[in-house]
């Protein structure tokens, strides 16, 4: 819905879909969301007008879909899945590659990956062997990915300074997980 004087717009037009998690690209020229349109989720990307129909875009298989996050530089997606799977869509091409897994289930779906300034770096969350989640940072120039915390408390929700300089995050020293 526009902010001042205007009508809302249906993007989707699927009246029997689940059409889910929008998210603005940050140069404002489209919308992505996932559709169950086709019988699969798809991720579709629509101009914000709603004048010309959505792309759809397939994923890697069949799976339940969260939390497209855009780079700051439009031309990538981030996203996992229900296999704990974190993915980086390429949207020029529509092709997606795998980053990074959570070997661990948990109802508490921690990946939430997060884009620092500039689009070079994707921070985000996992589980290690003693259930604590540790902050990673994957180098989309490298294909590298590394740990930046060290497993001794449970850290998460990063987030990165104006400059991308500094990756903050949440900690907590005396988490007892308990039987």
């Amino acid at each position: 819905v526009p902010v001042e004087k205007g009508d809302w717009r249906n993007l989707s037009r699927a009246s029997g879909a689940a059409d889910r998690d929008p998210a603005w690209s940050p140069d404002g020229q489209h919308v992505a969301w996932f559709s169950d349109a086709s019988g699969e989720y798809q991720l579709m990307i629509g101009d914000p007008a709603g004048v010309e129909p959505p792309r759809a875009i397939g994923l890697p298989g069949p799976a339940f879909y969260y939390q497209p996050t855009w780079a700051p530089t439009s031309d990538r997606i981030a996203y996992t899945d229900t296999d704990r799977t974190l993915w980086i869509l390429d949207v020029a091409s529509g092709r997606s590659t795998r980053v990074d897994g959570d070997a661990y289930a948990h109802p508490e779906r921690s990946m939430n990956p997060v884009w620092a300034p500039g689009g070079r770096y994707l921070a985000y969350a996992k589980r290690g062997g003693n259930q604590f989640r540790r902050v990673w940072v994957f180098d989309t120039e490298t294909g590298d990915a590394h740990a930046v915390t060290d497993g001794l408390a449970d850290a998460f929700s990063p987030a990165w300074d104006a400059s991308g300089d500094a990756l903050y995050v949440l900690a907590s020293t005396d988490l007892g997980v308990g039987s």
